[in-house]
């Protein structure tokens, strides 16, 4: 297989199955997950990056990602239905996310597996989120040392193209244009 995925910690697994398990006893709408053992419903578990648009802007790019999350995509089948993160550190339940973005990675990682490009090479599996200009892309790091790649994840601001994959230096000549944008010409002086 041209990507792979990462071990997470244990302690990340039982993090989340814990949260799944009481949502089975104790159901919150709309978080509906099948009757099986949680831990059947994790797979892709990844590390979710963040950079901030000063870092961007100020030509730091990728480098400056720090990781903030493990995370996996929870469903039955073959689907993604949600997201669940818990913290990089410490492996703390974060947060459990119905939002596009599950079935968004899924679905762009498909379609990414499939491509020439991507089966030629061999990648670890990794997200990066740029949340000030509202950017999640797979971010896949190449595991011979060559170019990594990235791939914005619907919905994605129509600059990015969802499910194009990009270059580095492509990806980050976009990003830090939409970052530029984003951040004020002239901040507020700090307190």
């Amino acid at each position: 297989m041209a990507i792979r995925f990462q071990h997470a910690p244990e302690r990340a697994v039982q993090s989340i199955s814990a949260a799944l398990n009481a949502l089975k006893v104790m159901p919150v709408q709309p978080f509906a997950f099948p009757s099986e053992e949680p831990r059947e419903l994790l797979h892709h578990p990844h590390i979710i990056y963040h950079v901030g648009l000063e870092d961007l802007v100020s030509g730091k790019g990728i480098s400056s990602a720090k990781p903030v999350r493990w995370a996996f995509l929870v469903g039955a089948g073959g689907a993604a239905n949600a997201i669940a993160e818990v913290t990089y550190d410490r492996q703390e339940l974060s947060q459990l996310n119905q939002g596009p973005y599950a079935a968004g990675i899924l679905e762009t990682l498909a379609r990414t597996e499939d491509s020439k490009e991507i089966a030629a090479g061999e990648y670890e599996f990794n997200i990066l989120r740029i949340p000030g200009i509202y950017v999640v892309a797979l971010w896949l790091k190449d595991i011979r040392g060559g170019a990594h790649v990235f791939v914005a994840v619907p919905p994605a601001p129509h600059e990015l193209e969802a499910g194009r994959i990009r270059s580095e230096e492509e990806f980050l000549g976009i990003v830090r244009l939409l970052a530029g944008r984003a951040l004020p010409t002239n901040p507020p002086p700090l307190a």
